[in-house]
């Protein structure tokens, strides 16, 4: 239940965060600002794509809806009929449906999406095929944030935000998976002896 607060809650705060600094950003000037439009208060249309565990897909798509029922309509041109004028969509898939996938869905999916977060990838062959064959699908959008949690160290290695890989450099044994995840915390957490 807890890795399914976190992901929530980091969803949450992204979404939030889009909408603060677009509140924020009320100039008239034309700024490089990824997240607003021309200097606007008008977000840009981020996608995020969640890949989730079966058993928690309801929670994540109630989260997703609630996330966009609140920001959505507060956007010039609103049309809750038409997703083209929705400033933030949310793509929730479950771990079963990712493996059914045909690698070209898959990859158009990954692809489409500015924001990735997947959880629970173990058995996941069709899910690192696509990543193995098309790794720059994690860093083709400006500023893209793809996250893989609670997964295969593999696949949680290829996390990166704007194509920096934040795990680079740290061996999979550290990153762990569920099995390994406790241990190596608890290694990490207690002091070291002085010499």
């Amino acid at each position: 239940m807890r890795k399914h607060l976190m992901t929530v809650t980091a969803v949450l705060l992204m979404a939030m965060l889009c909408q603060t600094v677009a509140a924020a950003d009320n100039t008239t000037q034309v700024d490089t600002d990824p997240l607003t439009v021309n200097g606007t208060d008008q977000i840009k249309d981020p996608v995020v794509l969640v890949i989730h565990s079966s058993t928690s897909s309801k929670m994540t798509n109630d989260a997703a809806k609630k996330v966009m029922d609140l920001i959505n309509p507060s956007q010039p041109g609103y049309d809750p009929e038409n997703k083209s004028t929705w400033t933030v969509r949310f793509e929730v898939r479950t771990t079963a449906q990712i493996a059914s996938m045909n690698p070209e869905e898959l990859r158009a999916l990954i692809e489409s999406a500015d924001i990735v977060i997947a959880e629970w990838l173990f058995d996941s062959g069709n899910f690192r095929n696509v990543m193995n064959a098309y790794p720059e699908i994690a860093s083709n959008r400006s500023n893209k944030i793809f996250m893989v949690l609670e997964s295969d160290p593999d696949l949680t290695s290829m996390s990166q935000i704007n194509g920096v890989r934040i795990f680079d450099g740290i061996p999979s044994s550290v990153i762990g998976n569920t099995d390994t995840k406790t241990q190596s915390c608890t290694t990490l957490k207690t002091p070291m002896n002085p010499v």
